[in-house]
């Protein structure tokens, strides 16, 4: 369970990070 935990948070993070870049490039273009 402790593991499940923490690979939904990095998912999320990562999914977080890489949309947030998206919309940094986007915006910068």
């Amino acid at each position: 369970m402790v593991t499940r935990k923490v690979t939904l948070r990095y998912l999320s993070s990562s999914l977080l990070s890489t949309s947030s870049a998206t919309a940094i490039t986007a915006i910068s273009k």
